[in-house]
């Protein structure tokens, strides 16, 4: 199981073309970002704007999903900072852990429809987070949700950049 996330190993198939598993909004988005494989590298995807659905209000300018193994396990791990409004994405994900982390992080659990379930603001280094209910995980800079007015509750719309 890569750490970042608690069953992230299932979510990528790589074949002839990508698959991807969890909630269907965020299939049909991450699906359509995949190129295909070149190299023996993992399928590059595209980036996304997450935007507050009821309010209109960018939450993040920059998500990257992480779908591919090595993504997953690195996750933000070792990173000195994460930029402003750039956040990540571990699609079919219940768990998140902070270890090997150098600075906090608000965590948005999403459902099936990309309703926020749970908020998790301020996370420090070294812990551990889980929300049961959730089928994806939003990690982003430890204040940007209340920055925005993000609540739980609220449904996200991701956007093609």
């Amino acid at each position: 199981m890569p750490p970042s996330c608690g069953n992230g190993a299932r979510s990528l198939a790589i074949g002839r073309s990508a698959v991807v598993s969890g909630p269907p909004a965020l299939k049909a988005a991450l699906r359509r970002g995949y190129t295909r494989r070149r190299h023996g590298r993992e399928a590059t995807l595209k980036t996304y704007r997450a935007v507050i659905a009821g309010s209109g209000q960018v939450l993040l300018q920059r998500v990257v999903p992480a779908v591919g193994f090595w993504q997953r396990l690195r996750g933000l791990m070792l990173r000195r900072s994460l930029p402003a409004e750039e956040g990540v994405l571990f699609p079919d994900c219940r768990s998140v852990h902070t270890f090997l982390m150098r600075f906090p992080l608000d965590l948005a659990y999403l459902d099936a429809e990309n309703r926020v379930v749970k908020l998790v603001e301020g996370l420090k280094p070294w812990r551990l987070s889980f929300c049961p209910a959730a089928e994806a995980v939003l990690e982003m800079n430890a204040g940007r949700a209340g920055d925005v007015g993000l609540s739980e509750g609220d449904r996200l719309a991701l956007e093609p950049v």
